[in-house]
């Protein structure tokens, strides 16, 4: 080799060893200066945009999982609602990850997306894999479970409900708290245990009904609803009453499906509920007339009446809500967080 060939493969070496040095260094700075842009992005695409460049430039580090995490939802399963592309991007960014826990948490991001493709196939061999790398959490158990409902691989989901419901138990959660060295009370406890509890039980009924089990599913949505924690207004803070509700219709219940759902649609509103309770009356009256009327005399009927309270105004001067019947009244609710 000449040895002005060799002093050119130096220079080289001096000018791109350096480049990529800059590339890689700090990447804690780089993703406040990449914070800082998208701040500043104006339109949705654009920030997306800029967390693209940014895993480009860092593709294995610690922000990697939620840089990762948040194209997936924002870009790939919203603006572009695609979820065989939301698939290729976590493995090509897997590919690109040396640490076998972070591989592992980017995996993870596939459950949901495997459960909007409807691919039962890919999501039990992924459970299958997950499980081969480590023990599954609680979250992990849970994200299987609204996966499997959404592809309806129905066996999957009854699996990962159990296996969450293990880890729903009192002594399960403290022993999760305990591992990550923090601590809760009795009371947070027995909260967790219901919000844990509630949501899993009521996915196992569902997916019990449609494997064709619809009395041993009623049987289990009843369990349900003995432990699943309420909103103010009365609802179970789950899908409890949507799968009932369908359980109802399916078996030609029109009048235990409108009880069922009214509440939930009534008073949390959303799409699929108000849609159930339109069906749900439909096939109980034959037509949907009447119906807007129906909502607003059963609004009426269920709307729980307020607790009075009083509380100061920023003058420390008292007033009691009671008191303020028949005006408008606007209530903000602050909380410290």
């Amino acid at each position: 080799m000449s040895r002005k060939l060799l002093m050119l493969i130096v220079v080289v070496l001096l000018v791109a060893v350096p480049a990529v040095a800059r590339e890689q260094q700090d990447p804690r700075a780089d993703y406040q200066e990449t914070m800082a842009k998208y701040r500043a992005a104006k339109t949705d695409e654009e920030k997306c945009t800029v967390w693209f460049d940014f895993l480009k430039r860092n593709p294995d580090n610690d922000f990697t999982y939620g840089t990762v995490n948040y194209l997936v939802r924002s870009h790939y399963l919203g603006h572009i609602n695609d979820p065989a592309a939301a698939i290729k991007f976590i493995d090509k960014t897997v590919s690109k990850v040396a640490s076998d826990d972070r591989k592992r948490g980017l995996k993870s991001l596939a459950i949901g997306v495997y459960g909007k493709a409807k691919d039962a196939g890919r999501l039990k061999a992924l459970s299958a894999e997950l499980a081969g790398l480590g023990e599954l959490d609680y979250n992990m158990h849970e994200s299987f479970t609204t996966a499997a409902i959404e592809a309806e691989a129905w066996a999957l989901a009854i699996e990962h409900a159990d296996a969450a419901l293990a880890l729903a138990t009192p002594e399960a959660i403290k022993a999760e708290n305990e591992k990550a060295g923090s601590e809760m009370d009795e009371l947070r406890v027995e909260k967790t245990v219901g919000w844990r509890t509630g949501p899993n039980i009521a996915a196992k009924g569902w997916a019990l009904v449609n494997q064709g089990k619809v009395d041993e599913g009623l049987k289990v949505f009843e369990e349900a609803l003995e432990v699943t924690p309420r909103f103010y207004v009365g609802m179970p803070t789950s899908d409890l009453d949507i799968y009932w509700a369908k359980t109802l219709l399916k078996t030609g219940d029109f009048g235990q499906a409108i009880e069922r759902i009214t509440p939930k649609a009534i008073m949390l509103g959303g799409e699929e509920a108000e849609e159930l309770l339109r069906k749900a009356y439909v096939g109980k009256n034959g037509s949907d007339a009447g119906f807007e009327e129906f909502l607003w005399t059963r609004r009426l009927e269920i709307a729980p009446t307020f607790t009075d309270f009083t509380l100061p105004d920023y003058e420390g001067a008292e007033h009691k809500f009671s008191d303020l019947k028949g005006k408008v009244t606007v209530l903000s609710f602050w909380f410290p967080t």
